[in-house]
């Protein structure tokens, strides 16, 4: 089973979810709030700003505590060396854009959007990296940016880790916005580098990826089921690219399960969410999910869904009276839906369970 979203599941990009508001006054801010850097004009200009424990950039905020933020400056200052860039070899593709959209992701994760692609899986894993992990998702994207997937640790990903010329010299979709170059870029790389260890899809040919409807250096573009990703690759990349020491799946195909519901309460409840000592993704009914937006008990209709998108799970909670309020980072957003207990049984065909 894989799983992606094709353009018929692509949303505007909005401001949403509790945790990340939009209609942020912008205030602009002086060089000493910040180290001095090109890329970091963006708060000099009065883009971003930090203050009172939040951060504020694009219209949106999201909570920053003391720690979050030097790891999160250290990251945007790592890609922004320009001299870590020289042997870069995306040739459609420009330093500053990369660089740029990476800072942007990098400020406020939730931006990532995946445009009409079906590059779920990849993006969602790179939304909890540059949240928790910014140090990592800096270093990969510039890896990439110079022709190779490294793991957590700094190691070569795969056997051939290098990336093939057709894909270096791919062009994005129209579908991806000036703010996710970078994650396309990576997220691109991450799944070809992912098919091209796999001998079964050397064997169907389809280890040779470009990025579903981007273009190749002949004009072609590619088969768009050449972008999903299966559990065991969404698995893979946690363990491998976010480094998540354990992961655990647990499926939910043929009937609601009380466990990982449970589980789940118990992260949020907890803390481990927010903190990001644990991730949680899940394969869910995107056409379910976008029903429930404003017919909450759509969920509790009988009906066929069918898993098609990968979404990470931002926060639960049991609000009382068998109702749920469900918090997941899909299509460039924190999206929020209040949701029974049964109908979100019917939501969720997998959760892939990560811990550091």
């Amino acid at each position: 089973m894989g799983a992606g979203c094709s353009a018929v599941c692509t949303r505007a990009v909005n401001a949403g979810g509790a945790a990340e508001k939009g209609s942020v006054a912008m205030v602009p801010v002086g060089k000493a709030d910040i180290t001095d850097s090109d890329v970091l004009a963006v708060f000099r200009a009065g883009r971003a700003k930090i203050r009172d424990g939040t951060i504020e950039f694009e219209g949106r905020s999201r909570p920053l505590d003391a720690g979050q933020e030097a790891r999160m400056k250290a990251a945007i200052d790592y890609i922004d060396d320009d001299s870590k860039a020289v042997a870069g070899k995306w040739s459609a593709l420009t330093w500053t854009s990369v660089q740029g959209s990476a800072v942007a992701t990098l400020l406020m994760p939730s931006t990532i959007h995946q445009g009409g692609t079906t590059l779920c899986g990849a993006v969602t894993v790179l939304e909890a990296m540059a949240m928790h992990r910014p140090m990592l998702y800096a270093r990969l994207v510039l890896a990439v940016w110079n022709g190779r997937v490294e793991t957590w640790d700094g190691k070569p990903w795969g056997d051939t880790p290098a990336l093939k010329p057709e894909l270096l010299a791919a062009s994005p979709p129209d579908s991806i916005t000036a703010n996710s170059i970078a994650d396309w870029m990576t997220a691109t790389a991450m799944i070809a580098e992912l098919k091209d260890q796999s001998f079964f899809r050397d064997l169907l040919g389809h280890d040779d990826y470009l990025g579903q409807d981007a273009h190749g250096p002949d004009g072609a573009t590619i088969d768009h089921a050449r972008g999903l990703t299966t559990a065991w690759d969404v698995s893979k990349f946690i363990r491998d690219l976010l480094g998540c020491a354990s992961t655990r799946r647990e499926l939910s195909y043929w009937a609601a399960r009380e466990a990982p519901l449970n589980q789940v309460l118990d992260l949020t409840s907890t803390g481990a969410l927010e903190r990001g000592t644990d991730v949680v993704i899940m394969l869910i009914s995107d056409t379910l999910w976008r029903d429930c937006e404003y017919y909450p008990a759509a969920a509790d209709k009988p009906g066929w869904y069918t898993p098609q998108h990968w979404v990470r799970l931002r926060s639960i909670e049991d609000v009382g009276g068998g109702m749920l309020t469900v918090k997941v980072f899909s299509f460039g957003e924190v999206q929020s839906r209040e949701l029974s207990r049964a109908g979100f049984g019917r939501l969720v065909f997998e959760f892939i369970f990560g811990s550091f």
